[in-house]
């Protein structure tokens, strides 16, 4: 943890997406669920459902992917 505060210091952002919209910018999609609900709506295509490993940045600018899984239609 002392570690991960010092990089904070100098500008890491960790991302972790959980429940956000997929964006091909920060994150990679290494595995896909179709949407299962009667009623799927527009709203939980893309939505992230589970990440596999966390992204990083460094002063705005990425390190590494959060490699996540999606939900489609």
């Amino acid at each position: 943890n002392q570690i991960l505060d010092i990089l904070k210091k100098y500008g890491l952002e960790i991302i972790e997406p959980k429940n956000e919209n997929f964006n091909p910018e920060f994150h990679e999609a290494i595995s896909t669920k179709k949407c299962e609900k009667e009623n799927c709506d527009k709203s939980d295509d893309n939505l992230i459902i589970e990440v596999y490993s966390k992204g990083y940045l460094l002063n705005g600018k990425l390190l590494r992917p959060a490699k996540v899984k999606v939900i489609i239609h």
